[in-house]
C-alpha cells in the first residue's frame, strides 16, 4: 500500500496493531472502476491531545478530534469520498493521508479500509 510518513510510531494493544504519528502518515489504495466511495476508519477513541485531519487525495475530507479520556474502545467510522476526488484524472489510485494538527497527534489508528457504498 506504499506506506509513508513522518514521525509515525506504531505499536500494539491487547494484540491488535496500531499507527499513529505527530506529523502524517498515508496509504496508497487502488481504486478499481471506482466502486470505492468510503474510507473507513478504525481508531482508539482515547488519548489526550488528539485532533487531526483525515485527507484523500489532497482533499480535506474530515477533522476528527478525540476525547481526552484513558480508554482502549474502538471506534469505526465511515466517511464518504467527496465526488471531486472521484471525478478526478486519476480515481482509480487514492492517496489517504492522516495529519496531525499543530501542537497535537493522531490517534492511535487500527485499520483504514476503501469500501463500496453501504
Amino acid at each position: 500500500h506504499n506506506f509513508k510518513g513522518d514521525s509515525t510510531v506504531a505499536g500494539s494493544t491487547d494484540g491488535r496493531t496500531w499507527r499513529n504519528s505527530w506529523r502524517w502518515f498515508s496509504y496508497d489504495f487502488q481504486n478499481h472502476n471506482k466502486e470505492g466511495k468510503i474510507i473507513r476508519l478504525s481508531y482508539a477513541v482515547g488519548g489526550r491531545n488528539r485532533r487531526f485531519d483525515l485527507v484523500v487525495n489532497d482533499q480535506t475530507v474530515h477533522t476528527i478530534e478525540l476525547k481526552n479520556e484513558q480508554s482502549d474502545k474502538t471506534e469505526y467510522r465511515d466517511y464518504e469520498i467527496p465526488l471531486t476526488v472521484l471525478n478526478e484524472r486519476d480515481p482509480e489510485k487514492l492517496t489517504v493521508k492522516l495529519v496531525a494538527h499543530n501542537g497535537s497527534a493522531t490517534g492511535r489508528i487500527y485499520n483504514i479500509r476503501l469500501m463500496r457504498e453501504k
